[in-house]
């Protein structure tokens, strides 16, 4: 996959991608289960199955961290849930202080 090599190289990834990504994974964890539970039926392709790696923590990594929207959700660092905090409490301010009118002078 491309935007693997890309974000080995450093590149950061898109949200769709990271989703992309997150649904590959879960694909190949549901194909090996599968394929290990019909063993009987389809034994060549189980032995393929084995080779397959599942990557359950990086599934639930992408999970908390990107919606179902695509979007990044607060919770996907520290940090990120910070900042977003501090510019939703700058905003209200703000709009607190525009409802205001000016005190006027007697």
């Amino acid at each position: 996959m491309a935007a693997v090599k890309h974000a080995q190289l450093g590149a950061v990834l898109e949200a769709e991608t990271l989703m992309e990504i997150g649904s590959t994974a879960a694909a190949i964890r549901q194909i090996k289960t599968f394929l290990q539970e019909e063993s009987e039926l389809a034994p060549t392709l189980a032995a393929y199955a084995e080779a397959l790696q599942p990557l359950p923590r990086l599934e639930k990594q992408l999970e908390n961290a990107i919606s179902e929207k695509g979007e990044i959700k607060d919770s996907a660092s520290t940090k990120l849930g910070g900042l977003r905090t501090g510019i939703q409490i700058a905003k209200n301010r703000v709009r607190g202080t525009a409802g205001k009118s000016p005190a006027r002078s007697q």
